[in-house]
């Protein structure tokens, strides 16, 4: 450093005598050319000469082997006969150590130091790559990525863990299908198949899954992959079935009708409490009470109202009710978290406090003589519902489609409405789904509606795990949320849970635990009661974590590309390292006007 401050000086000695010079010359043309040429030549003297010039280091760039879980020794062979030079070698995976004979592998105990020490270097990744966390330690270091080619596999999947008792199991995700013939997805509970999807070849189509479990408790299902006899994943799908306390619901009626005989027997067979308000004939109604002690009084009030979790009435008995009735409704709806299913029967403008949410219009049938009605969700069966007067809502502002047919006519809106929400629907024969047979469908639709709709009970406290799909002897997130003073502590076995509060988000606690065990862990709450959460095996869902590894490094790839890469050799450039030549050339050309110049006067 200290022969270039002398560099320096010379420099500028050199400058000031040639400046002094032109400057002394009688002949004033062009001196202001002259003085920047011999600014530009001494210029151009300093920056050949100087020793730490722009574009070199002291340090050369060296290409490094990064191998990861899932490598395929040929494309590392193949890598390795291009490269045609020795190369240092380091692995993510233990087990990979003596993966390739006669190459050595240095296991990387902390990717943040080692893409620290190596941050000039080039870093070539074999394997499924890195999972986000381990991306995010390698400080935007820049890679080439040799992946893997995609195999066929569940790319991603989804399914709720905690269910009550006929409440569906929805497995949902997508299926990649590389291969040349089509695979058969399969939904298992205890070896018998309860529901399947087609994957056609060459596609990677969703999927979606259905059953009501039958068991209560822990289970276990599976998720099958077939392809013609051979199997080609078989994932464990845990699930908790939990009886909870059923719904009780209040039906009003205003006249006897075979939709609601067989719905409230449905419910009532499935442990639903159900109370049933019909109007015979004016001023005559009958009651009815399923599952629960009779009721007394006949009027409609907020005490009478507490007892419930869901109303489901049709728009006539809704009329015939007075003043005072109707504002107990709408009180229990709006302050309480009432659900409310309105039956919808026809195009008169009713003036109610929902009819503003759900108008309603007649349609046009068509000739077919059944229509085929499906939720806008992801996870939508399709019921066939035969439909003689269609009746469709209009979609308004605040709402939420939740069923409709091909053409998009809207058969079951719901909104929020204050602590509640109201379900409207315009289906009165859904009953002709379980007598034509189909009576998964028909308990799948209106569990549907019925979850949509009913009160929503807060628990005193929530734990959620992340990630999603714990390992064994990985760390595991646990996060508490409620509203109990005090520090809160869980236990999880026979371990201590020491939890710590999130700043911004008071209500929050969070903790980590390590498990040791595959299985069912038991989490003991504050309260006293028990959440269990299950802790996967390290080769479950391998195929899966392997496809989002390989995703979010080819991601990473494309944010963070390597400046420049030529032919095979992968040799990197810069713009820097053509900078000493273009000097030598603008140094030529400098003296060479001085020269012509002087000479020419």
């Amino acid at each position: 450093m200290t022969s270039g401050y002398y560099m320096v000086v010379l420099s500028t000695l050199i400058l000031s005598f040639l400046f002094w010079k032109e400057w002394k010359r009688k002949n004033k043309g062009l001196l202001f050319q002259r003085l920047l040429a011999s600014l530009l030549a001494v210029g151009c003297l300093l920056f050949l000469a100087y020793p730490d010039k722009p574009g070199t280091s002291s340090k050369s760039t060296k290409n490094l082997v990064v191998v990861t879980s899932g490598l395929i020794h040929d494309s590392l062979k193949h890598f390795l006969q291009q490269k045609k030079e020795p190369l240092p070698f380091f692995s993510t995976d233990r087990s990979l150590d003596h993966a390739v004979a006669g190459i050595k592998m240095q296991f990387i105990t902390d990717l943040n130091s080692f893409a620290e020490k190596y941050k000039d270097d080039t870093l070539h990744v074999f394997g499924n790559g890195f999972n986000k966390e381990e991306l995010d330690l390698l400080h935007e270091h820049s890679i080439i990525f040799h992946a893997n080619p995609v195999v066929s596999s569940i790319t991603s999947v989804f399914w709720k863990r905690q269910l009550k008792t006929g409440e569906p199991l929805i497995v949902q995700g997508r299926y990649e299908n590389v291969s040349a013939h089509e695979i058969k997805i399969l939904l298992q509970a205890f070896n018998e198949t309860v529901d399947s999807a087609i994957i056609p070849a060459k596609t990677n189509p969703d999927f979606s899954l259905h059953t009501i479990p039958k068991n209560s408790g822990k289970a276990v299902y599976s998720l099958v992959a077939l392809a013609a006899t051979d199997t080609l994943q078989n994932e464990p799908v845990p699930l908790e079935v939990s009886p909870g306390e059923p719904l009780k619901i209040l039906f009003l009626s205003s006249s006897p009708d075979f939709e609601n005989t067989f719905l409230k027997s449905h419910l009532s067979q499935h442990g639903y409490a159900v109370a049933i308000r019909t109007t015979i004939s004016k001023n005559k109604s009958g009651a009815q009470f399923l599952n629960m002690p009779e009721l007394p009084g006949n009027q409609i009030t907020n005490s009478f109202l507490g007892q419930f979790d869901l109303l489901i009435a049709d728009d006539d008995a809704l009329q015939e009710i007075n003043a005072s009735g109707l504002s107990a409704f709408r009180e229990a709806i709006e302050r309480h978290g009432l659900g409310l299913i309105v039956k919808l029967n026809n195009e008169k403008n009713k003036s109610s406090f929902y009819s503003r949410l759900f108008p309603v219009h007649l349609i046009q049938p068509d000739k077919k003589l059944y229509s085929f009605i499906h939720s806008v969700f992801p996870d939508s069966n399709s019921y066939k519902i035969k439909i003689e007067e269609p009746v469709s809502i209009r979609y308004q502002p605040g709402t939420q489609i939740l069923l409709q047919d091909q053409q998009s006519n809207i058969f079951a809106s719901g909104a929020m409405y204050g602590n509640g929400k109201i379900v409207a629907t315009t289906l009165n024969n859904t009953f002709s789904l379980a007598l034509s047979g189909n009576l998964k469908a028909y308990q799948t639709l209106w569990s549907f509606l019925l979850q949509e709709a009913a009160k929503k009970i807060v628990p005193a406290e929530t734990w959620r795990i992340y990630p999603a799909f714990p390992l064994v002897n990985e760390p595991v997130q646990l996060q508490l949320e409620t509203s109990n003073p005090g520090t809160p502590q869980g236990r999880v076995g026979d371990s201590k849970l020491y939890l710590k509060q999130r700043g911004l988000l008071p209500w929050q606690w969070e903790g980590i635990y390590w498990p040791v065990e595959d299985g069912w862990q038991s989490l003991l709450s504050i309260n006293g009661t028990v959440e269990e959460w299950y802790v996967y095996k390290n080769s479950d869902w391998k195929k899966l974590f392997n496809f989002q590894k390989t995703k979010e490094t080819k991601k990473y790839e494309a944010h963070h590309p390597v400046s420049f890469v030529q032919g095979k050799h992968d040799i990197i450039y810069n713009w820097t390292a053509y900078l000493p030549f273009s000097l030598l050339i603008l140094f030529f050309i400098c003296c060479a006007f001085l020269w012509i110049e002087q000479k020419s006067k």
